[in-house]
């Protein structure tokens, strides 16, 4: 998922992509929570996960990714959302 800091999506910005790729536009160009619903149900899409086969998904702690609303989604689809406590991912990181 490709995110563009515009108001309006051009055709040409998707130009070289992947055909299984989607761009949305933000007009600040940050994620909010209706942006990371749809990248999740695009997820979804690719995955297959059930709730006997799940996916687990490692995220920050943006508040857009702690919404009922995605939360909700992801436990009816088979998907576990991790979100480490702040500042300690480099902790968690062995290679870093």
């Amino acid at each position: 998922m490709f995110r563009f800091p515009r108001k309006k999506k051009q055709p040409g910005l998707m130009v070289g992509t992947l055909p299984q790729s989607v761009g949305y536009c933000s007009p600040n160009g940050w994620t909010d929570s209706n942006m990371f619903l749809k990248w999740l149900k695009h997820f979804v899409q690719f995955t297959n996960g059930t709730k006997e086969v799940t996916h687990i998904i490692v995220l920050d702690g943006h508040h857009s990714h702690k919404t009922l609303g995605a939360v909700t989604y992801a436990k009816e689809q088979g998907i576990q959302i991790i979100i480490p406590p702040p500042h300690c991912t480099h902790i968690m990181q062995p290679l870093d």
